[in-house]
């Protein structure tokens, strides 16, 4: 893995952890894709339905918490 994409995943990670919502966005693209082959009806596109989605994880497991392996 790049050490571009580790730099991203502890990003990510940390924004998790601290359930800092605008720290967690910074972290992915304006058109991100979300895709779920398994789920394909889960599918979706935009920055705004990752705020939904992080929302909401935050809002209903205020004690999340994340770890790399």
């Amino acid at each position: 893995m790049e050490t571009r994409q580790i730099v991203v995943i502890e990003r990510l990670q940390q924004a998790q952890n601290a359930q800092d919502l605008e720290a967690l966005l910074a972290c992915f693209a304006p058109h991100f894709q979300g895709a779920h082959p398994v789920h394909p009806e889960r599918d979706f596109q935009g920055i705004e339905h990752v705020r939904k989605n992080w929302s909401a994880m935050f809002h209903n497991i205020p004690d999340f918490h994340s770890e790399l392996l």
